[in-house]
């Protein structure tokens, strides 16, 4: 959830908000690659890099 507070020109979200949804987004990422190279190795295939 974000704050609601009004920025001009910034996508209409404030910084300290926009820094905690981007680091969300690549943690999720991460967590989704983790998960299918492990899922991946459970069939023999081993994942690139």
């Amino acid at each position: 959830m974000v704050c609601a507070k009004v920025a001009p020109l910034s996508g209409g979200i404030c910084q300290p908000c926009s820094e905690k949804i981007r680091a969300e987004a690549q943690g999720g990422q991460r967590d989704i690659r983790d998960r299918s190279d492990r899922e991946l190795r459970k069939h023999g295939v081993k994942p690139e890099k």
